[in-house]
């Protein structure tokens, strides 16, 4: 019987800020479909170990901003890194 295939395992780090450039602390950075996920500390940064490589999505959410999503080609043999802003969220009345 064959051995099961394993996806290589990659590392994506990155920034994340609003709009003025301001850090975000406490977003939450997601690869859909893999864990664990992540949350950026006082800087802004964040860092995700143990991600399957190839292509995904990937999310951010933080209080008072628009949830973002970003497509994400992730490669084992380097550290992938992203830097997002985010919008603050406006209520809308109906």
């Amino acid at each position: 019987m064959a051995a099961p295939v394993r996806r290589r395992q990659s590392v994506l780090k990155g920034f994340v800020t609003n709009a003025r450039g301001v850090p975000i602390e406490g977003a939450i950075v997601a690869v859909d479909g893999a864990s664990p996920g992540g949350i950026t500390d006082a800087s802004g940064a964040f860092t995700l170990r143990d991600q399957p490589s190839g292509s995904h999505r990937l999310t951010f959410r933080a209080a008072g901003y628009e949830p973002f999503d970003i497509g994400v080609n992730l490669n084992s043999m380097r550290v992938s890194q992203i830097r997002v802003s985010l919008t603050e969220y406006v209520p809308v009345d109906k």
